[in-house]
């Protein structure tokens, strides 16, 4: 059996304005792609936080544990767990050394 007669079936409750050339719906495609990518404002870049000067990198051992709990609250919240160990220590440093 020939793709055409397998498909003809399909094709025929379509109607002509649905039946067109796979080239044309591509074009079709590109050009509404193309279109919202121009009305979209072009965003920032953001420098990452390794060539950021205002960011340094530190080493911290934590309980695996800990660690665990960490990585699925930074799922869940979608915050990054560089973030959220920063407002950490933010509120240790308010509660222990609040003239720093």
């Amino acid at each position: 059996m020939s793709s055409e007669n397998r498909f003809s079936g399909l094709m025929s409750g379509l109607s002509s304005s649905d039946k067109k050339a796979p080239t044309t719906a591509v074009n079709e495609v590109k050009e509404i792609t193309e279109a919202k990518a121009k009305s979209k404002p072009q965003a920032t870049k953001q420098v990452p936080k390794s060539k950021n000067p205002d960011y340094v990198q530190i080493g911290v051992y934590l309980p695996r544990e800990l660690h665990q709990k960490l990585k699925i609250g930074s799922a869940i919240t979608g915050e990054e767990m560089s973030a959220i160990a920063a407002e950490g220590i933010r509120l240790w440093l308010q509660k222990n050394a609040p003239n720093i």
